[in-house]
């Protein structure tokens, strides 16, 4: 069997750089479809004292109530965290640091997009001590425009039968 080989002219290797550059721009163009096609829910939120001063380092622990699924985040050197990619469902948060009382908010309820926003104000106090909030009043999320929610079978049906009354 004879060998094959393989032979390229210059032409080839000059337009290798503008091909890998366009295929380059072509994926970074359909990038934000794929972020558009989110499934999980956020929490987010600032973690400060009782004066208003911000705490880094705190350790935030989200547990889902209905699958024991665990995530943990830190506070940055802003008081800041976020914990990304959550599955929908109900929540409980803790928020600790040694030297303030540890703070837990339950019932969180989250759903597809949300990014839930808790902004957490620890009391100085011993480690034994905890803070637990039952529920908390939903909030304005002011920090994106996207409206999520989950939609019952029976509303979906009560709009296609409201719709087609006004067809007809």
């Amino acid at each position: 069997m004879a060998a094959k080989s393989f032979s390229c002219d210059g032409q080839a290797i000059r337009r290798l750089p503008a091909c890998l550059f366009l295929g380059l721009l072509a994926l970074c163009a359909f990038t934000p479809a794929f972020y558009a096609q989110r499934v999980g829910a956020a929490i987010q939120g600032t973690v400060r004292d009782s004066t208003g001063a911000i705490i880094p380092g705190a350790t935030i622990t989200v547990i889902s109530t209905e699958t024991n699924l665990r995530r943990t985040a830190t506070s940055n050197e802003a008081g800041l965290f976020s914990v990304p990619d959550l599955p929908p469902g109900k929540y409980r948060v803790q928020v600790s640091v040694p030297g303030f009382q540890t703070r837990v908010v339950e019932n969180i309820d989250l759903v597809v997009g949300e990014e839930f926003v808790l902004n957490a104000a620890l009391q100085v106090g011993a480690l034994t001590e905890q803070v637990t909030v039952a529920s908390e009043a939903p909030l304005v999320d002011t920090s994106t425009s996207q409206v999520s929610g989950l939609v019952a079978e029976r509303q979906v049906k009560t709009c296609r039968s409201t719709a087609a009354a006004s067809i007809i």
